[in-house]
């Protein structure tokens, strides 16, 4: 059973409907959205990278949620070695 910001953000998604309080939901998850990319594109210069490794992040969460295993052979270390290899400074 999920529990604290997991537990929350799965009730704010359950209010994301098609009503017109739904509406002001889903506007509320899109400035998070906008602001968490925004944090990570003050540490990465690239805007595609940016994108990239928050939709990254969005799956990770995604299948920790819903129990999804990772592929075969993988790890998230593996996932994250090879982000790492396109950060500036690298």
């Amino acid at each position: 059973m999920p529990g604290g910001v997991t537990r929350t953000y799965l009730a704010v998604l359950r209010l994301a409907d098609g009503t017109k309080s739904g509406q002001a939901v889903r506007d509320a998850l899109a400035l998070v959205d906008a602001d968490g990319y925004e944090a990570l594109r003050a540490e990465l210069t690239d805007p595609v990278l940016t994108w990239l490794v928050q939709l990254v992040g969005d799956g990770l969460y995604l299948r920790t949620l819903t129990g999804t295993p990772l592929p075969p052979g993988l790890s998230v270390e593996d996932l994250l070695a090879r982000v790492r290899q396109y950060l500036p400074g690298s």
